[in-house]
C-alpha cells in the first residue's frame, strides 16, 4: 500500500511540473506573439 500511495504522488508531482512547465511554455509564446504583434502595429 506504501509503494501504490508514493506511486500516486509521483504521479500527481510529475502532472503538477509538466503543467507548470506548459504553462510557462504558453506564456513564453504568448509573450513572443504580443511582442511581434506590437512590432506590427
Amino acid at each position: 500500500m506504501v509503494i501504490l500511495k508514493l506511486s500516486l504522488v509521483g504521479v500527481h508531482v510529475r502532472t503538477h511540473m509538466n503543467i507548470r512547465l506548459a504553462h510557462v511554455l504558453v506564456d513564453d509564446y504568448v509573450s513572443q506573439v504580443m511582442d511581434m504583434e506590437m512590432l506590427n502595429l
